[in-house]
């Protein structure tokens, strides 16, 4: 990805993983929506797609076709545009050298947050291009792979918590409360990763250590999904049980569930 920044050639930039597929004929007609589209970012549904149970929906995002808007105005309607759904200016790709963490899963998460600092104006392609494969066990996705690379996965939230603290004077409110959304899901989905392979105290104890270090690297992103934590890690609990409970209820409570 990093290195496709550097020498496309095209207005505009999209990424195509390997084990994913586009809709050619869709495609073709974003493609000629673009020759006259002068947004920063351009939005399209996508499908997710089961492979197993082979069956599908389209993901829609709440924007107008063709329309020309204001990051700012759609953002609260957006909540995240995954990869599967961006397409950006390589120009502004490019120039503004957005970068992600290269040999690590889950870098998708900081190319969905990096570019947002750049992003003015967004438009929208109403037909789904992008076909996003789920249910197959060798994706990172998978709570097996995920349990297995749950270190990237937490250094691609500190990359992202890190980006944000360096550029929140820059960013409007609207922007700011967009970076938090996402980086707060991951957050959540860190936790699920622990909960759902309780496989050993060792485990357990490995998730408080993770929680202390999120604790002393951000006030704020600890502050805003964990506030069960006076019932639980600042009394020091080491009770590993207890702290799955503890886990489980703050889902359950404070997190809307997608």
């Amino acid at each position: 990805m990093n290195a496709a920044i550097l020498k496309a050639r095209g207005t505009y930039f999209k990424v195509i993983d390997g084990d994913d597929r586009v809709l050619s004929v869709n495609l073709g007609k974003m493609i000629r929506q673009l020759a006259h589209c002068r947004a920063d970012m351009v939005i399209h549904p996508y499908i997710k797609y089961h492979v197993r149970k082979k069956s599908g929906r389209v993901v829609r995002y709440d924007i107008t076709k063709n329309d020309v808007v204001s990051f700012d105005k759609a953002a609260e309607r957006l909540k995240e545009v995954e990869i599967h759904a961006a397409t950006y200016r390589t120009s502004l790709l490019r120039k503004n050298r957005i970068r992600v963490r290269e040999n690590c899963f889950y870098e998708d998460t900081e190319y969905n947050i990096f570019p947002i600092r750049f992003v003015n104006t967004v438009c929208a392609f109403n037909d789904p291009v992008y076909v996003y494969h789920i249910g197959t066990d060798t994706q990172s996705i998978h709570p097996k792979q995920a349990f297995r690379n749950r270190k990237m996965h937490s250094r691609v939230i500190g990359d992202c918590i890190t980006y944000y603290e360096k550029y929140e004077t820059e960013l409007s409110q609207v922007k700011k409360d967009y970076i938090r959304h996402i980086i707060t899901r991951r957050i959540r989905s860190q936790y699920m990763i622990y909960i759902k392979n309780q496989k050993s105290k060792a485990v357990m104890q490995e998730l408080w250590q993770w929680d202390q270090a999120l604790k002393e690297r951000s006030a704020f992103f600890i502050r805003i999904p964990i506030r069960f934590r006076s019932a639980c890690f600042e009394d020091g609990c080491t009770a590993l049980i207890r702290l799955s409970e503890c886990c489980i209820c703050f889902m359950r409570a404070y997190v809307k569930q997608d």
